[in-house]
């Protein structure tokens, strides 16, 4: 079954994800499938595929598997790299030219930086809740995790990852999150509906 799509730079062509460790590209028009990588470090073991984050602008996406490590996949080149280190997977973000990757670990509790051209831990954030999603806002040194229970967005410094004193309840089992950066939006979903946080209400700008 998929489990996540993302477009092509160019529009031609969709990655679709499969729950059960298969990448596929198909064609725009008539979904044709164009190629198919496995996903799996051995062949006897079947990786499961939770979400992606497809860098803006560029032909790769990274992905995040349950208890696997990360892999990166180049659309155009058909090459995977993975990770030196495993994670409990979770949802990831960045932003286009940042260099940095933003990993939510479910199973520890933990938020991973890492850097996009070694794919190494850079440095972790330790939690005393379960996060889900998160989003990255690099104009306003924000990270924004979501702890997915108990239905709150909480605030940090991208920069330093410290914690910031606001936080915003959206509603428990918080699934995802999208950021609108020129508007300074966020949008949070969870069992009750989709909420608009206006992030310069709550952070301000610094």
């Amino acid at each position: 079954p998929p489990n996540g799509l993302v477009t092509h730079p160019s529009g031609r062509s969709y990655g679709l994800l499969g729950q059960h460790g298969q990448f596929a590209m198909v064609t725009h028009d008539g979904l044709e499938q164009l190629y198919s990588l496995f996903l799996g470090l051995r062949s006897h073991h079947v990786p499961m595929v939770l979400y992606a984050w497809h860098a803006p602008g560029t032909s790769k996406l990274y992905a995040s598997v349950l208890v696997y490590p990360l892999v990166e996949i180049d659309m155009d080149t058909q090459r995977l790299r993975w990770s030196p280190e495993t994670f409990g997977g979770g949802q990831r973000s960045g932003q286009a030219g940042h260099g940095r990757l933003y990993q939510t670990d479910m199973l520890l509790n933990r938020v991973h930086v890492l850097g996009l051209d070694s794919l190494q831990v850079l440095r972790t954030l330790e939690l005393d809740y379960t996060p889900r999603a998160v989003q990255v806002d690099v104009t306003r040194d924000l990270l924004m995790v979501g702890d997915w229970f108990a239905g709150v967005v909480r605030f940090y410094r991208l920069s330093t990852l410290e914690p910031l004193e606001r936080s915003v309840a959206v509603g428990p089992y918080l699934r995802d999150m999208a950021l609108d950066v020129e508007r300074g939006l966020l949008f949070a979903a969870s069992k009750c509906g989709v909420y608009q946080v206006r992030l310069d209400a709550q952070v301000g700008d610094r």
